[in-house]
């Protein structure tokens, strides 16, 4: 297993001082499994105040003392040091009170979520897994470490982890894990909805998140308002036929509270785009779209280019494709800023207020009928005739 020159430089810098340093986490995970890490995270016996003077040479932020965490600044690149702790008392079913310094990676690894993430390296030891991360990898499993119960109750978002990681990586959920994560699943209760969300979209953005939303209706439950049960499988079927995520969010939403998708969605803090695709996409799912070319820009020029789209999407209708693609590559105009002339152009022929956007809507319609071409002239010769 290879490290970045850079992280090899700090593990050896620690070690060098005379403390214990290793990769661990997810970057030992994700490149045992052949991908490139986001990040790279560094544990070591060093307390963090003897981190701080081992690198006082260096651009160091205090990011977390109090847990334990000083990130070091290498060409511009933030790596965080973290001393091998072990968790207080969890009180809110998120963090610990406080936690304890200790010298022993063995401690350190035995408080994390799952084996796949419990494993740490450096090159003169190896891979540290004490939990069968590595064996669990070629399995294909997520496994709670230890207790699997005392991991969701101590932390309920390792309960959306949980999910989201078997769905990034479509890997299955060991049935003692799974079984706590269900009987645990209430305690999603007490978790920040911006957190939840932030899972939840990894989740249905994921390759195999279809089997695990499958397969934990009852933890999806709970982060949603009410739906009906019989109605989701369905929901999730025809979410994972379409691509994208703010169209899998539409689509999923769309189907499992219709008319009441937007606020559904809003519930989970999501951001104001997608909840807005949301609404407008749950408003217009069921509308009509003909494969004529007029009837459909007139469906662009009343529900919105993206809406439209997406619906021949989900529909997966050829036809309605072939001729979308056909309105992009001609410019066919669908939409009022596209028209040769503006309300303020009406204005020379005395057409103002209320009355001048019911007339360039009627050219609009007339424009895409194909009475009248796309020119200044013949717009205003034909919006003359409105006054009369």
């Amino acid at each position: 297993m290879l490290l970045p020159k850079d992280v090899e430089n700090l593990i050896n810098r620690l070690q060098s001082a005379g403390y214990e340093a290793y990769a661990v986490g997810g970057c030992v995970r994700d490149t045992l499994l052949g991908k490139t890490p986001c990040d790279w995270d560094i544990c070591t016996s060093a307390l963090p105040w003897e981190t701080l003077q081992i690198f006082k040479d260096m651009r160091v932020i205090e990011t977390g003392l109090k847990h334990g965490t000083v990130t070091v600044i290498v060409r511009h690149i933030p790596y965080e040091i973290t001393t091998f702790r072990i968790d207080g008392e969890y009180l809110d079913s998120r963090r610990p009170e406080n936690v304890s310094f200790v010298r022993d990676i063995k401690e350190d690894l035995s408080r994390r979520d799952f084996t796949v993430n419990a494993m740490a390296y450096n090159p003169q030891k190896g891979i540290v897994d004490l939990f069968c991360g590595q064996q669990d990898l070629q399995k294909g499993l997520i496994r709670a470490v230890g207790d699997a119960e005392k991991r969701f109750a101590e932390d309920a978002l390792r309960i959306m982890r949980a999910l989201r990681f078997a769905g990034v990586y479509d890997f299955e959920i060991e049935k003692t894990t799974a079984k706590a994560l269900n009987k645990n699943a209430p305690l999603l209760r007490n978790i920040a909805k911006e957190r939840i969300f932030a899972e939840f979209k990894k989740l249905l953005d994921s390759c195999g998140g279809e089997k695990i939303l499958l397969s934990f209706p009852e933890v999806i439950q709970e982060i949603l308002p009410e739906f009906n049960k019989n109605i989701y499988p369905l929901a999730v079927n025809k979410t994972f036929s379409v691509n994208g995520l703010k169209l899998r969010f539409a689509v999923f939403f769309s189907l499992l509270y219709k008319e009441n998708a937007y606020s559904a969605v809003r519930t989970l803090k999501c951001d104001n785009e997608t909840a807005d695709f949301v609404k407008n996409l749950s408003h217009s799912y069921d509308i009509p779209l003909s494969p004529c070319l007029p009837l459909l820009r007139k469906s662009i020029f009343e529900k919105g280019w993206e809406v439209v789209w997406s619906i021949a999407k989900i529909r997966k209708n050829e036809d309605i494709t072939k001729l979308l693609f056909q309105i992009k590559e001609e410019n066919l105009p669908c939409s009022l800023k596209e028209l040769a002339i503006t309300g303020q152009d009406l204005k020379a022929l005395d057409i103002t207020g209320v009355f001048a956007g019911q007339v360039l809507k009627k050219l609009m319609y007339a424009l895409m009928d194909e009475q009248v071409p796309n020119n200044k002239q013949a717009l205003l010769s034909l919006a003359k005739t409105f006054k009369q």
